[in-house]
């Protein structure tokens, strides 16, 4: 079992993954900066958890105690409005800010999941209703046929400045396009408040404890005796007392660590490590003192996001590069089974020993690839600080080459790790 301390860069997490957001309100005259505080993004829709600072205690407030908010990593604006649905009338909510330009566009997310979007010329919000929208088939080809109420309402809003409305889709890129062109149309500049997830680069330390095994097997293979002339005849080694052999080692393990949090896929990160281990193996016919530098690079997937303790799963391959080895090269005596049948003057008995080291230089091979999966969660100390527990299993590690054995080492990884910096 190789518990390498190592896993990859359980850092910091980006900026659309925290459960708080810098960000300031507007209560009547006063602009007050502070955190918002949420795990799910309907929420934002009801009301706000609000403080002055991380630490402070957060305060409740509802649309109809202040008129706006705005998330300044994730560039997001909400105002409080009243506005009236078909299926249920919203006399204070927040709404999300798309534009502001000749008309306003929003997005509202509703008590029951759904979502939809709204339109202000004026003082008026206006539903953009997508409608009944049905595919039916006719002689083989596919027809989308339906009432769609959202067109017909940005035809009239539109109509002082033609109209290309008729076959625009229903989403928010394609309506953010009609009202630029309309907002161009009546020179009226247009603020977009998208929301802007950008990538994030973290580096920390991480710290830990080693523990692995390393096993053999025999390949079963037909050879010749070690260092015996042509003549001698081909057979097998009895590599049972080293197949019996399980050799472990536990050892401390320090490094650094790095993570890249893409804007464009909150759920997921890319993370690697530089680690300083060792490894010693010790038993009667094999001793290994092996320094290691591990750089693991890795896939991670996260879940519950902007929740305080986020758990993580990941794969990836960790490099590990032997920069420091000794091992036992003494000769061991092996009983060799002849399989090549006696003729001639061959006097060579059916079992003799042969004197062979366990480990020839040409073919001790210490530096290796191994893939892993991992578990961690993470969770956040500060804004700037993250503290994380993983654990990860390693396979396919091999020590040598050798044509009569196979050598396996297995990683079982469990380390802690926090985030010192953020990287700008």
């Amino acid at each position: 079992m190789l518990c390498c301390f190592v896993f990859p860069a359980l850092q910091g997490l980006a900026q659309i993954n925290k459960p708080f957001e810098k960000a300031f309100i507007v209560a009547g005259k006063d602009t007050i900066s502070g955190y918002v505080h949420f795990t799910k993004g309907r929420t934002l829709y009801r009301g706000i958890s609000f403080s002055k600072s991380i630490e402070a205690q957060k305060e409740r407030y509802l649309p109809s105690e202040i008129s706006s908010y705005y998330l300044e990593e994730s560039n997001q604006l909400f105002v409080s409005a009243s506005i009236l649905s078909k299926s249920k009338p919203y006399d204070s909510t927040f709404i999300r800010v798309l534009a502001i330009g000749a008309v306003d566009l929003y997005y509202f997310r509703k008590n029951n999941n759904t979502s939809d979007f709204w339109i202000r010329k004026g003082a008026e919000f206006i539903e953009l209703k997508e409608g009944n929208v049905q595919t039916r088939t006719i002689d083989g080809h596919a027809f989308k046929v339906g009432a769609k109420p959202y067109l017909k309402t940005l035809e009239k809003i539109f109509e002082d400045c033609g109209n290309d409305t008729l076959t625009l889709p229903y989403g928010t890129p394609h309506l953010l396009r009609a009202i630029d062109r309309y907002s161009a149309c009546r020179h009226i500049p247009l603020v977009k408040y998208n929301e802007s997830r950008k990538s994030t680069w973290r580096f920390g330390v991480n710290a830990g404890v080693v523990s692995s095994s390393l096993v053999f097997s025999d390949r079963n293979t037909i050879t010749r005796p070690y260092q015996y002339p042509s003549i001698a005849p081909d057979g097998r080694y009895n590599l049972i007392p080293l197949t019996k052999t399980t050799l472990t080692s536990t050892a401390l393990a320090i490094g650094f660590s790095s993570v890249v949090y893409p804007g464009s896929a909150k759920h997921l990160s890319v993370a690697s490590d530089i680690t300083f281990s060792s490894r010693k193996w010790s038993a009667e016919r094999v001793s290994l003192n092996l320094a290691y530098v591990q750089i693991p690079l890795s896939l991670r997937y996260h879940f519950a996001i902007r929740q305080n303790f986020q758990p993580i799963l990941g794969a990836g391959i960790d490099f590990q590069l032997c920069y420091k080895s000794k091992y036992n090269n003494n000769a061991y005596e092996w009983i060799f089974s002849r399989s090549t049948p006696r003729s001639g003057a061959d006097t060579y008995p059916d079992h003799f020993p042969v004197s062979m080291p366990a480990f020839i230089a040409k073919e001790f091979k210490p530096s290796f690839a191994m893939p892993f999966v991992a578990l961690g969660i993470e969770s956040f100390a500060a804004e700037a600080g993250i503290i994380a527990v993983t654990y990860r299993f390693e396979v396919g590690g091999s020590v040598t080459k050798s044509p009569i054995f196979n050598s396996s080492v297995n990683n079982h990884v469990v380390t802690i790790s926090t985030t010192f910096r953020k990287a700008k």
